[in-house]
């Protein structure tokens, strides 16, 4: 049996190209492996990297390197507990921690470009995003594939207050840029290098994926990318992502499109699903801490042109809005249990009265009909509609 041990030394690689080659060494090895070739002791191999070919040692394998050199890359847990770890930083509280990956997901029309830009002029001002959540003053790349000049330009103008200063937030637009090409991988480390971001928003993912965003390999190879860049330069990511069409009009983390790499690689997730009355966005995701509680926005459009989000109070939100959580409950277990259809006594004694009144889960039925999102056939039968929300020039 054989093991990858070492690769010729190369200063101009760089750290992205690393993590590719080494990866590639590993394939390589997991082939021989299950190949049960031998190869001797110093002979030396090629392997054509997706970056470049570089020459591999390969030695054969003894029990003095299993033994010695791999316990020096695992620790014990009383280890572990002894040491010191700083505490994690936010650039936005509880929304986007530094060095981190922030997913916001949405359909179509949902504002996510709007709510990316507020927050990208918010941080870089140093002020609450969504008047709530305090930003650290942060410089911001925004990287869109998928806007435009015109159009970004003209939300800017509908979002910047008398208050704000925007020269610390950049633009790059319709470069094509591919998160999996060696060459943008290295024009990406030359431009953050350069202009030293804290926060690069991605608007959207699906414009910067080589392959399909169903494989889950071509979408890791996303992340294997954003990885050494995030930690080398300590950059926080906010990546904009679109849900799949139809299954109802409420979208979980798990309704992104594509592969769920997408939501397992991120660090949080955060959710936009229309309502009646305005928006309410949802962490469904938070790998460093307990969920930050719904946010309840009202989209306001002002004479002046100008568009502003009033984040409403917890409570009081709350207070008008069980039937609207109820529905979004129905919905979810719905989808999660692959259910078409149920009848009002099924959902009720799961919902009512643990976590609903039922004349909250009455009015949950009601609005979700009244959406199209569910049809009743017969009195107490109800069906799950298939509904595609009607594209919109909003996002």
């Amino acid at each position: 049996m054989t093991n990858v041990r070492t690769i010729d030394d190369d200063p101009d690689l760089t750290e992205w190209e690393e993590t590719q080659l080494e990866n590639d060494l590993r394939t390589y090895e997991r082939h021989l492996m299950q190949q049960e070739i031998d190869i001797p002791e110093g002979v030396e191999r090629r392997i054509y990297s997706r970056t470049t070919a570089r020459t591999v040692k390969v030695l054969a394998s003894d029990s003095s390197w299993n033994s010695q050199d791999v316990i020096k890359n695992i620790i014990s847990a009383q280890t572990l507990l002894a040491k010191e770890l700083p505490e994690i930083g936010w650039l936005v509280e509880g929304i986007i921690p530094e060095q981190g990956i922030t997913v916001l997901g949405g359909d179509v029309g949902c504002y996510k470009t709007f709510i990316a830009l507020h927050a990208a002029l918010s941080s870089a001002n140093g002020q609450h995003v969504l008047g709530k959540y305090p930003s650290k003053r942060t410089r911001v790349l925004y990287l869109d594939e998928e806007n435009g000049e015109r159009v970004i330009r003209s939300r800017l103008l509908k979002l910047i207050r008398p208050d704000q200063q925007c020269d610390e937030v950049w633009f790059s637009f319709f470069k094509n840029i591919k998160f999996g090409s060696p060459e943008w991988a290295t024009r990406m480390e030359k431009l953050i290098k350069d202009l030293r971001p804290n926060l690069i928003v991605v608007d959207s993912m699906v414009r910067f994926l080589m392959g399909s965003e169903n494989s889950s390999e071509d979408v890791s190879k996303i992340f294997e990318a954003i990885k050494p860049l995030k930690e080398k330069y300590g950059v926080s990511w906010l990546i904009l992502h679109h849900t799949r069409k139809g299954l109802g009009a409420y979208k979980s983390k798990d309704d992104l499109r594509g592969s769920g790499d997408f939501a397992a690689f991120a660090d949080v997730v955060m959710m936009i699903n229309r309502r009646a009355d305005g928006l309410v966005l949802s962490q469904q995701k938070n790998r460093h801490q307990e969920h930050i509680a719904n946010i309840f926005l009202q989209v306001i459009s002002k004479e002046d042109g100008t568009l502003t989000f009033v984040a409403r109070r917890t409570e009081e939100a709350n207070a008008d809005s069980l039937p609207e959580q109820c529905a979004a409950e129905i919905l979810r277990i719905l989808h999660e249990e692959k259910k078409r259809e149920f009848t009002t006594k099924e959902l009720e004694s799961r919902l009512v009265p643990d976590s609903f009144k039922r004349s909250a889960y009455h009015e949950a039925l009601g609005i979700l009909i009244e959406r199209g999102s569910l049809t009743k056939q017969t009195r107490g039968r109800y069906f799950l509609a298939s509904v595609t929300e009607k594209p919109t020039d909003i996002i």
